[in-house]
């Protein structure tokens, strides 16, 4: 049983200062949670790639290597100072998706 509700059952022999104490206490912990997972995702966002823009040479690079060697994106990560695999997939991904989409549109 959590100490709230012992000291709710048991108002009569405890201060009430020390309830409020101990309902004071879970708000706390429950915003310092907060700001934990708070810092937690953005700690993760932030790392998943320090390079956020795409230029044309990064995307021809990216064209040239998956044509040379396919869709080994960790060994053309280590080619790309900044960029990890998983953005070169997502990357990768996206250009399909315009490419894709700007055949559609023509037909």
């Amino acid at each position: 049983m959590r100490l709230r509700e012992r000291l709710e059952r048991e108002e009569g022999d405890v201060p009430r200062a020390l309830l409020e104490r101990a309902n004071s206490q879970d708000e706390e912990l429950r915003q310092l949670r907060s700001l934990v997972a708070r810092a937690l995702r953005a700690k993760n966002s932030s790392s998943l790639s320090s390079r956020t823009s795409w230029s044309a040479s990064d995307d021809g690079l990216l064209g040239l290597r998956v044509s040379q060697i396919g869709k080994k994106w960790e060994v053309i990560a280590k080619e790309m100072e900044g960029r990890t695999g998983e953005d070169l997939e997502r990357r990768w991904e996206e250009l399909e998706k315009e490419r894709r989409g700007g055949r559609h549109g023509t037909d």
